[in-house]
């Protein structure tokens, strides 16, 4: 009952809570209660152009006409427009946070001037390109005034034309009359006729748009680009003079249908830009909105572009089913579209999460799988490494065996050798030992004979001294006594060593053992000692005669008996 009270008409959606409550009977929270729960809200109208019969039957034709049409028509379709720009003005209404007493903070007031100034911005833009972008300056009385010298110098050019044309339909039209035709109509050059006249109010008219845009940015962008121009329905567009200009440079247009916003692709750049040069704040002065916008102009992204292009296709076959309506939702996807796609979207990837952690799964799986077979796999290449180092292992030691054999025979070879060659080192240092021993004994034995002859000759140099003091004893003279002394000791002398010699030649031959001579070598040495010390021992005189002192004589006796029972024995 209540969404009937709603849903009736417009006046219905008007009302308030507290209207709908009175009529039903209900308390006005009831009735939000009820209203929500069915999933209506308080909202802004949707704003759309208003349309006429006539206009939705242009809006049909227009979309039948080109249902069929593919991208390679549509990307080489020129969308231009122009669009008022305000400045100081902000678009749409906004709120901002505050205190209950801070009603006239500085950051809180908006200030609103006076006189704000405008200025129209023209574009136009393809599918694969964006094209040229123009803001028209103000117009002075200067620029006026030539430009009406201007359209005199048109209206000139212009007249024979239409001229000629005005003939021909008149000729034409009273062919068609049924009755005679009367008296013949006169050449008039007025505005009915074509002449060119410029509107008095002021503005953007046929003249500024053919003088500033289409002659030096839109028929040189569309030439380049080999497109097709869509214009909208008013006067500086839909002027005979304009459509002239095309035929004469032979670029093409598409008749659009009026009051349509919705079916040119332009149309939904200007809110975005607008939105785009206030974000900062608007512009306060002409020169800082030129600057601004031309800027936006730049930033508007090519695949923003190619969507609204893209969008106008739905938008044709959405006016088809509305019979020429507009009573639509406007771009590619509505919000119902947008809901449902959000729900599948949403399920999707709910799906899509279950088949990555089914996936994930299956990958840990497979590569828990993967690391087992690597596993084992290394544990076989290990097995055989281990077995392949344990093979090096061996055939290393028992190369190093092979090696340590050789070695070791080697050095057994070696010291053998060392051992042959030391034996006849020792040998031959034995009888080197043997020939030096010999030749030691010989000259020990030649020592000891000379010894031996020495002692033998103080032998018996002690013996000729004792007999010499005796015959001294006997003489009386010093000098008798010398010369006696003299001849005995060299009697002595000879007959001792040849004595001697025949001693010492015997007991060598009778004595060949080592230790015998080194026995005899020794008590040859000790008689030499005794015979030297009775030598050198002073002789005492007594009344011209040497005496010798008895203890002396004792001891020397008794060693010389010592000497000759050693021989004996």
């Amino acid at each position: 009952m209540i969404e009937g009270k709603v849903t009736t008409d417009r006046y219905g959606r008007e009302k308030s809570a507290e209207v709908i409550a009175a009529e039903v009977g209900l308390s006005p929270q009831t009735v939000r209660n009820i209203l929500k729960k069915a999933g209506y809200k308080k909202t802004k109208p949707t704003r759309k152009p208003g349309l006429t019969q006539a206009m939705k039957d242009a809006r049909l034709a227009f979309c039948l006409a080109h249902a069929g049409k593919g991208d390679e028509f549509w990307h080489n379709v020129i969308w231009t427009d122009e669009t008022s720009v305000l400045l100081g003005h902000r678009r749409g209404g906004y709120r901002l946070w505050r205190k209950s007493n801070e009603r006239v903070t500085r950051s809180v007031i908006r200030p609103r001037w006076k006189g704000y100034s405008e200025f129209m911005f023209w574009g136009c833009f393809t599918y694969k390109e964006k094209g040229p972008c123009y803001i028209y300056p103000r117009e002075t009385v200067e620029m006026r005034k030539r430009a009406l010298g201007r359209v005199d110098k048109l209206n000139e050019i212009m007249e024979p034309l239409k001229k000629v044309e005005w003939e021909a339909s008149e000729q034409e039209r009273r062919q068609k009359l049924k009755r005679k035709p009367g008296k013949p109509c006169t050449w008039k050059w007025n505005k009915e006729n074509g002449k060119l006249e410029r509107s008095k109010g002021g503005g953007i008219d046929w003249f500024r748009y053919w003088s500033e845009i289409q002659t030096p940015k839109l028929i040189p962008f569309a030439k380049r680009v080999n497109g097709i121009i869509v214009e909208d329905g008013c006067g500086s567009h839909s002027h005979w003079f304009i459509q002239h200009v095309y035929n004469i440079h032979e670029v093409a247009k598409i008749v659009w249908c009026g009051n349509s916003p919705d079916l040119n692709a332009i149309e939904p750049v200007w809110p975005r830009m607008k939105r785009d040069t206030i974000k900062k704040g608007p512009p306060q002065s002409r020169a800082e909105g030129v600057k601004v916008w031309k800027q936006a102009w730049k930033d508007v992204p090519q695949e923003a572009l190619q969507g609204y292009v893209e969008r106008i296709r739905e938008h044709i076959q959405r006016v088809i089913d509305c019979e020429g309506g507009n009573e639509y939702e406007e771009g590619l996807k509505t919000r119902e579209r947008l809901r449902q796609e959000r729900i599948k979207k949403r399920e999707q990837q709910k799906i899509e999460k279950e088949q990555k952690m089914q996936e994930i799964i299956d990958q840990k799986q497979q590569v828990n799988i993967l690391k087992k077979q690597n596993q084992e796999k290394k544990k076989e290449s290990l097995k055989q490494e281990r077995q392949e180092d344990k093979e090096k292992v061996r055939v290393e030691r028992e190369f190093q065996r092979k090696i340590r054999e050789r070695e070791l025979d080697r050095l057994r070879e070696e010291r053998a050798k060392q051992k042959v060659e030391r034996k006849l080192q020792k040998q031959q240092e034995i009888e080197q030992e043997i020939e030096q021993q010999s030749k030691r004994q010989v000259e020990r034995q030649k020592l000891q004979w000379q010894q031996q002859v020495e002692r033998e000759i103080e032998l018996q140099k002690l013996r000729g001294q004792e007999q010499i003091k005796q015959k001294v004893e006997q003489q009386t003279g010093m000098q008798v006594e010398q010369q006696i002394r003299q001849e005995m000791e060299q009697e002595i002398d000879q007959q001792v060593e040849q004595q001697v010699k025949q001693q010492i030649r015997q007991e060598i031959e009778q004595h060949a053992d080592w230790e015998v001579e080194q026995q005899v070598e020794q008590q040859i040495e000790l008689e030499v000692k005794h015979i030297k010390e009775i030598v050198e021992k002073p002789q005492c005189r007594k009344k011209g005669r040497i005496m010798q002192k008895p203890e002396e004589a004792q001891v020397g006796q008794s060693r010389v008996l010592r000497s000759r029972e050693r021989r004996e024995r």
